[in-house]
């Protein structure tokens, strides 16, 4: 092997190993993995996020993000209550969100158009179970004691004399100034939702049926909040579907 071989032979051996070692310190020190976990109070919802770093420990804290998180818990009319997280999940490295519900809560069922989800005695756990950016779109229903966490009041559609109302809190949707709803009855077009105090709503007289509907703002489109059941379509979104009765003077969501 003349000269000129042998340093290439040589060059190549080095990068090798320098790939190599490059690998394995990105590995130690690479982008730590947040395990975020959601605490439902009286005082409202709390974040507790651990920075998990390798080789160097956690990093630990409450703070209120009832302002800074698409977080919301509705008081339903049979007393239940149902919790809906709804965002765009930017950061795939997250290693899991976590709920945790007041003492002597008891979960009455989950509902995750984002799979992943699992639920335990008073505390439901999201996992991603994919790499790539995408949506979060999960709702838990369940009964607390008395006062041991703060709700807003659901906001399922009504029908009244040939008019039905769909309405979203608008705590759910905090920091969006519109909102839009689609379904079966705008041949799923996009359609702009007023607002009006603590809600969005969007007035149509709808014939009798059964109608699917979602609603959106911004990229997220998801059923709604106010319903338990959602279904889920084709591209992996929650649905929700309300049934028009004849001669009914007034239905709600179903």
């Amino acid at each position: 092997m003349d000269k000129r071989k042998r340093l290439l032979v040589s060059i190549l051996l080095l990068t090798a190993t320098s790939v190599i070692a490059a690998f394995w310190l990105v590995a130690f020190l690479r982008v730590p993995v947040l395990e975020e976990t959601i605490r439902l109070s009286a005082d409202g919802i709390r974040d507790w996020t651990e920075t998990a770093h390798y080789g160097s420990g956690r990093q630990t804290g409450w703070r209120v993000i009832a302002q800074e998180l698409p977080v919301c818990v509705l008081k339903l009319p049979d007393g239940s209550c149902l919790l809906r997280y709804i965002e765009w999940n930017y950061e795939p490295a997250r290693g899991f969100r976590r709920f945790l519900l007041p003492a002597q809560s008891q979960i009455l069922g989950t509902f995750g158009a984002s799979p992943g989800l699992r639920a335990g005695i008073t505390n439901v756990q999201w996992t991603p179970r994919s790499a790539v950016a995408g949506k979060i779109d999960l709702s838990v229903r369940f009964r607390a004691p008395d006062n041991s966490v703060a709700t807003v009041e659901a906001a399922p559609p009504l029908t009244t004399n040939g008019t039905t109302t769909f309405r979203v809190p608008a705590s759910l949707v905090q920091f969006q100034r519109s909102l839009f709803i689609r379904g079966d009855f705008t041949g799923w077009k996009s359609l702009p939702m007023e607002s009006s105090g603590d809600v969005f709503v969007f007035r149509t007289n709808l014939a009798p049926g059964k109608y699917r509907y979602q609603f959106q703002y911004s990229y997220l489109a998801f059923g709604d909040p106010s319903v338990p059941g959602a279904l889920t379509n084709a591209d992996g979104e929650s649905v929700s579907e309300i049934v028009i009765n004849p001669g009914a003077p007034s239905t709600n969501g179903k």
